[in-house]
């Protein structure tokens, strides 16, 4: 049997030096995703240590804590996380994280410096749709077009009930000053 001591050596530091490489590179969506669980589980301190020195400071586990419990405290009990997606800000990456609770959802940003640690992170209200008008009883809408026609312009005639006459607005977006 021919031995290869030099070779065997080289190898086993290329092997370590590539773990240790993928344990100091964890993809920036698999560390924050870690560190979202960690603070469902009322892992605190995990949550802290996860992030950059800034964070470190101004979100230690007592106060991380007591952010969580006044998140529950106003939308119930956590149930779980939705879809995150990674998004590119002027401050930065960030994963965007809705958080689902018993009586509501809060949205999480969690944003990453350039060396890719968790900068900081902050909940807040899920943006509310606005609902759709409900259209009074009697009304009646037409579409329509006005103009020449290589310049039709359409639009939307809404008539209340009855005979008129009515007083009438043009309301066209667009035209800007």
């Amino acid at each position: 049997m021919i031995s290869y001591p030099g070779l065997y050596r080289t190898g086993a530091l290329s092997l370590l030096a590539a773990c240790l490489a993928t344990a100091q590179a964890i993809p920036e969506d698999a560390r924050a995703r870690r560190t979202l669980n960690d603070l469902a589980a009322g892992r605190f301190e995990q949550v802290t240590a996860a992030l950059d020195a800034n964070g470190k400071s101004q979100l230690p586990p007592e106060r991380l804590k007591a952010l969580w419990s006044q998140a529950q405290g106003q939308f119930g009990p956590f149930k779980s996380f939705g879809e995150t997606r990674m998004a590119d800000t002027p401050a930065g990456r960030a994963l965007v994280t809705p958080c689902h609770f018993e009586r509501g959802e809060l949205i999480m940003v969690m944003r990453f410096n350039p060396a890719g640690e968790i900068s900081t992170f902050r909940m807040m209200p899920k943006p509310q749709q606005a609902a759709a008008a409900e259209k009074p009883r009697g009304i009646l809408e037409r579409e329509v077009t006005f103009g020449a026609p290589e310049w039709l312009l359409p639009g939307t005639l809404t008539l209340p009930p009855g005979a008129g006459p009515f007083p009438a607005a043009v309301l066209i977006h667009g035209s800007g000053p």
